[in-house]
C-alpha cells in the first residue's frame, strides 16, 4: 500500500512538473502571504534578458532562456510588484524555478497585445478550459492585451487570459492572430502587402535614406551621407527580434562603402496600420530601418556562393 502511495505521489508529481499539450499544466509556486501569482512565459523574442535576484545581483550563468515559464507577484490591489532598478527602470517580481527574480515586462509574454480571427465571434471562457462556463463573446478582428497565457504563445496553443467589456475570462490560442495587426494581413508576405505603396526610410547612425516601390522593393532614391548610393533588394529572415520576414537593400556608396539596410514584415505593418487609423498619409509611410556595415567575410561568402 506504501510503495502505491509513493508511485501515485511520484506520478501526479511528474505530471504537474511535464505537462501536457494541450494546455501545459502550471508549475506551483508558492505565493507569499497577502499576494496572488499570474503564469506567464519569456518571448519568444526576447534577446537580452536580465533577470536579477531580489537582491539585484546580476544572474550570469544560469538566468531564465525565451518560452521559459515566470510565476510573477500581484499585490492585493492587483497592481504587479516592481522595483526600481536603475532611474525610471522598474522590474517586475516573480519566480523562476524556484528561484526570485526581478525581470522586465518587454521580455514577457504579457508584454504583447493580440486580435481575434475568424468570421465569427470568439468564446469568452470562466477558466483555461474547453469545458468552462461562457461568460461572454469577442468580435472578430478585436485588439486586447494579454494578462496571462498557459503555454509560450509562440506554440500557438492553450489559453490566453483576456479583458472585455470589462470582462476578464479566457480564450483559445487557436482563435487568435500571431501579432496585434489588422486581420486583413494575417499570414500575407511582406510582399504582397507592400504592392500598392512606396516608401521611405531613414537611419541616423549610418546617415542612410532610401525611397523605394513597395511592388518589387526597387530603389528609387538611395543617398549615404552626402554621396548618393546604389543597390539591389534580397528577401530573407529577421536579424533581430521575432522571427519574421525581412526585405534586405544591399548597398554601395560612390566611395566604396558597402552596406545592408533591413526594413522587416513587422516595421512596414507599423506604417500601414498608421495610414489606416488616418495617423499618416501615404506620401508618409516610412518603416523602422536598421543598417549596419558589411564586414569582409559576409562579402566573400557572398562572392562564392554566386
Amino acid at each position: 500500500m506504501k510503495s502505491h502511495a509513493k508511485f501515485l505521489i511520484f506520478f501526479l508529481f511528474f505530471s504537474f512538473a511535464y505537462g501536457s499539450d494541450q494546455p501545459k499544466k502550471k508549475v506551483t509556486t508558492t505565493c507569499p502571504k497577502n499576494y496572488s501569482c499570474i503564469i506567464t512565459y519569456i518571448s519568444s523574442e526576447a534577446i537580452a534578458i536580465y533577470a536579477r535576484n531580489w537582491q539585484k545581483e546580476i544572474i550570469d550563468n544560469d538566468g531564465p532562456a525565451p518560452l521559459d515559464q515566470i510565476t510573477l507577484l500581484k499585490d492585493k490591489a492587483g497592481n504587479f510588484l516592481e522595483v526600481e532598478i536603475s532611474k525610471n527602470v522598474y522590474y517586475y517580481k516573480g519566480f523562476w524555478k524556484g528561484k526570485e527574480i526581478l525581470i522586465s515586462r518587454f521580455d514577457l509574454d504579457i508584454s504583447k497585445s493580440l486580435r481575434t480571427l475568424g468570421l465569427q465571434t470568439i468564446i469568452l471562457s470562466k477558466e483555461a478550459d474547453p469545458n468552462s462556463p461562457l461568460v461572454g463573446i469577442v468580435p472578430k478582428n478585436t485588439l486586447f492585451a494579454v494578462k496571462e497565457n498557459t503555454n509560450p504563445l509562440s506554440e500557438q496553443n492553450g489559453f490566453v487570459k483576456i479583458e472585455y467589456n470589462h470582462t476578464v475570462g479566457w480564450v483559445n490560442r487557436s482563435s487568435l492572430s500571431n501579432d496585434p495587426y489588422d486581420i486583413r494581413y494575417y499570414n500575407i508576405g511582406i510582399q504582397e502587402i507592400s504592392k500598392p505603396y512606396h516608401f521611405s526610410a531613414f537611419e541616423k547612425d549610418f546617415s542612410t535614406k532610401i525611397r523605394f516601390r513597395g511592388m518589387d522593393f526597387h530603389l528609387l532614391e538611395c543617398m549615404i551621407s552626402d554621396t548618393e548610393c546604389q543597390g539591389n533588394p534580397r528577401m530573407g529572415r529577421s536579424s533581430f527580434g521575432e522571427d519574421q520576414e525581412a526585405v534586405y537593400f544591399d548597398l554601395t556608396s560612390k566611395k566604396g562603402s558597402l552596406y545592408y539596410c533591413e526594413i522587416r514584415r513587422a516595421d512596414i505593418l507599423d506604417e500601414l496600420e498608421r495610414l489606416a487609423e488616418e495617423q499618416i498619409t501615404e506620401e508618409e509611410l516610412t518603416p523602422f530601418m536598421n543598417c549596419a556595415i558589411k564586414e569582409e567575410e559576409e562579402i566573400k561568402g557572398e562572392e562564392e556562393s554566386e
